[in-house]
């Protein structure tokens, strides 16, 4: 099997400068470049907006960076090829094993989020609900593919012919983990932290593989992500809050 190409993207949407915690987790990069992979940096100019989804489009003109970077991540790596990393990743290990697939992703497993909602989830990691599944998804600060990888397009076509902006609110319904732990379902996707090798030569490592903070790092970690975007942190809190307060609801009404 052809390996995924050894180039690292990354996208910077904002003029204004790098901070310096940004730039220490590029410097972590060096690893890789040590070890024969090239780091490439996206900005604005290198995309035409008028071009994409309307989604995109209305979130890059509210500066809302993180989800404009959700599509452009999936359309580089669609187009290209490679690995894709956010910008406050730390890289804590050579990652060329990872290489030899059509994509490659890690669990994300947020067990108090979780928590309330895993009566979702049936035997063998089985999905119970067509909707994200709070607390669980996949990775999408740290992934891999070959150049025209159908499961990248899956994702990409989930964008189309959707809004940022309904009815003057903003879209918060869901983010790019639990899209791609729903896009992933179709090829043998499991709600399990553990590895797993789906069809269509795409692989999923266990969540301890790459951190999701720096409270949780330990040695069997190959990155980190030290999630400097605490604003999604926080829409993430908020839509756990929601979710749970109409799980209430629903055992309420089933009790009445």
């Amino acid at each position: 099997m052809r390996s995924i190409p050894e180039i690292i993207h990354y996208v910077w949407l904002s003029e204004e400068e790098k901070p310096k915690s940004i730039s220490r987790c590029l410097k972590t990069w060096d690893v890789l470049r040590r070890n024969g992979f090239l780091v490439k940096q996206w900005t604005a100019n290198d995309f035409d907006f008028d071009t994409l989804p309307a989604f995109v489009q209305e979130a890059y003109n509210l500066k809302k960076w993180a989800f404009v970077t959700d599509y452009l991540r999936l359309k580089i790596l669609y187009e290209n090829g490679g690995v894709y990393l956010d910008s406050d990743i730390i890289i804590k290990k050579d990652i060329s094993a990872f290489m030899k697939c059509n994509y490659f992703t890690f669990i994300e497993y947020h067990k108090q989020a979780f928590e309330p909602f895993k009566n979702l989830v049936g035997e063998g990691g089985i999905w119970l609900t067509e909707e994200h599944i709070p607390g669980f998804c996949l990775q999408a600060a740290f992934i891999g593919a070959k150049k025209g990888c159908q499961y990248v397009k899956d994702c990409l076509d989930w964008y189309e012919n959707r809004h940022f902006i309904e009815a003057g609110k903003l879209f918060q319904d869901i983010i790019a983990p639990d899209i791609y732990a729903i896009c992933a379902r179709k090829y043998g996707f499991r709600y399990k932290d553990e590895l797993q090798l789906l069809d269509d030569g795409i692989v999923i490592y266990p969540s301890c593989y790459c951190a999701g903070s720096l409270k949780e790092a330990d040695r069997r970690n190959y990155a980190i992500h030290c999630c400097n975007g605490s604003w999604r942190e926080w829409n993430r809190i908020k839509r756990v809050l929601r979710n749970v307060r109409l799980f209430c609801y629903q055992i309420v009404q089933r009790r009445g």
